[in-house]
């Protein structure tokens, strides 16, 4: 399996395992979490939508996407070491930007810099 297809893989992966924990146990708060993915752009989402009594709440979650063989992490709206659970399944520290940091405040190693 070459590089492209193991991060597809693992970010699906790390994403839906947050999805399917986030919406369970809360059932009638109607707020769901979804995960939307498209492989063609390789851009990854689990977003949150519904009603919390007059509340509307949507909004993303996670934000992933894949660009010039780097895996960037756009958004992190959890607790979860997204990067770690991402390493742990074979992508390298030096693949994953993280983009939601200023340039400047990114790690050197062992996150990439792009």
């Amino acid at each position: 399996m070459d590089s492209l297809s193991r991060y597809r893989a693992a970010i699906r992966q790390v994403l839906s395992r947050f999805a399917n924990l986030d919406d369970t146990g809360r059932p009638g708060i109607g707020v769901h979490t979804y995960c939307a993915f498209d492989d063609e752009h390789d851009q990854y989402l689990v977003v949150r939508v519904g009603w919390s009594g007059q509340r509307r709440i949507k909004g993303i979650v996670l934000h992933a996407h894949i660009q010039d063989g780097k895996v960037w992490l756009e958004e992190n709206g959890t607790d979860r070491e997204i990067a770690s659970e991402l390493t742990a399944l074979g992508v390298p520290p030096e693949d994953i930007v993280l983009g939601f940091h200023h340039p400047s405040l990114r790690e050197s190693p062992p996150s990439a810099v792009a």
